[in-house]
C-alpha cells in the first residue's frame, strides 16, 4: 500500500487509542494461518483441548468485518 499522509495519520490515531493498540499487538502475536482456522487435534476429535477457540471474539474480531 502506498504511504499517504492520511494513512499515517489514521495509523497514529489507532496507536494512541489503548484498546486499538492492544488489539493490534495481540493480532501481531497470532500465528500465521495458511488457509484459515486450524483443524482439531487428532488426539481430541471433539476439540476439548483446542487452544482458546474464543480468542478472536475476545479481542473484538467480527467475522466479515473489514476496516
Amino acid at each position: 500500500r502506498p504511504r499517504t499522509e492520511e494513512a499515517v495519520r489514521l495509523a497514529m490515531a489507532a496507536l494512541r487509542d489503548p484498546d486499538q493498540r492492544l488489539r493490534h499487538e495481540l493480532w501481531l502475536r497470532l500465528p500465521a494461518a495458511a488457509d484459515g482456522p486450524a483443524a482439531p487435534s487428532p488426539a481430541s476429535p471433539a476439540g476439548d483441548d483446542a487452544p482458546w477457540t474464543g480468542a478472536l471474539a475476545a479481542i473484538g474480531w467480527r467475522q466479515g468485518c473489514s476496516r
